[in-house]
């Protein structure tokens, strides 16, 4: 049985053990790490040579993951590892835990983090359905997975995180949207663990601070992600509006809203994943 939770200290031993299980069982050393907080990746129907496990056969992982799948398969000549369906924060998982996977996928070489997500609008513009280029973020939560994690074999104590969000990968993920011409706005969101919805206040805090999204998960990874020394593209699928006469957002609204964006985040990722992957 796994250990209940993951402690700092035990951070590096256990991400060890699951990179070495992961390498035994792939032929090909994955050139992009995909974190896929959307649930199923939009281009899993694309994939090659799929081979799929359950985390909880994977040593190191927390028990969290028990739900999650991790895959490798290959995208249009591309070798990538990616895992479906992992915890929340709103869940009993902590950040250090959720972050987990991000330097699992380094051990592993990956050349390109890739973070999909959902989030809500704080724009009346940026519609459900759309597609969220992630620039920056505010971290409204207080949380951060490197508390207590000293181990500079794992990366710097006090990591950069002024450019967090790499600017090359950006500027691909524009210009494959501009090619394909395809729908993409760009900026800062706000992160919150949930489960709870926004209040008017934070809301309209949150919009003073310049975001137009607001996030429950990809932030803890973007950390890791920066810790580790791997350049990160996050994009997020926008789920629920931000008019003010627009009724509560529902379950099923934001699973709807989230599906209808599947096809333009798949459409943008294959234009996109080739060049970042290079």
């Amino acid at each position: 049985m796994k250990p209940e939770r993951l402690e700092p200290a035990d951070l590096r031993a256990r991400v060890s053990l699951a990179a070495e299980a992961i390498r035994a069982s792939s032929k090909v050393p994955p050139r992009v790490g995909w974190i896929a907080h959307t649930g199923a990746s939009p281009l899993a129907d694309r994939w090659k040579g799929e081979a799929r496990a359950p985390v909880r056969s994977l040593p190191g992982f927390p028990s969290t993951f028990a739900d999650a799948t991790f895959v490798t398969a290959s995208l249009e000549g591309i070798p990538l590892a990616a895992l479906e369906g992992g915890p929340a924060l709103h869940g009993v998982a902590s950040p250090l835990e959720i972050a987990f996977p991000v330097w699992v996928l380094a051990a592993l070489g990956v050349r390109v983090l890739l973070l999909t997500a959902a989030a809500g609008s704080l724009d009346p513009s940026l519609a459900p359905g759309e597609i969220l280029l992630v620039r920056d973020h505010v971290n409204a939560s207080g949380l951060d997975p490197l508390r207590g994690l000293s181990d500079e074999r794992l990366g710097p104590r006090f990591p950069d995180l002024s450019r967090l969000y790499d600017p090359r990968l950006r500027e691909a993920a524009r210009r494959a949207a501009a090619e394909g011409r395809l729908p993409l706005r760009e900026g800062i969101v706000a992160f919150r663990t949930g489960p709870s919805l926004d209040t008017p206040g934070e809301r309209a805090s949150f919009r003073a601070l310049g975001c137009l999204g607001v996030v429950h998960s990809l932030v803890p990874e973007a950390i890791a992600a920066a810790h580790a020394g791997t350049p990160l593209l996050a994009l997020a699928a926008v789920t629920d509006a931000a008019h003010a006469e627009a009724p509560p957002p529902s379950v099923e609204g934001m699973a709807a809203a989230a599906e209808a964006a599947r096809p333009r985040l798949a459409a943008l990722l294959a234009r996109t994943l080739p060049e970042v992957a290079a």
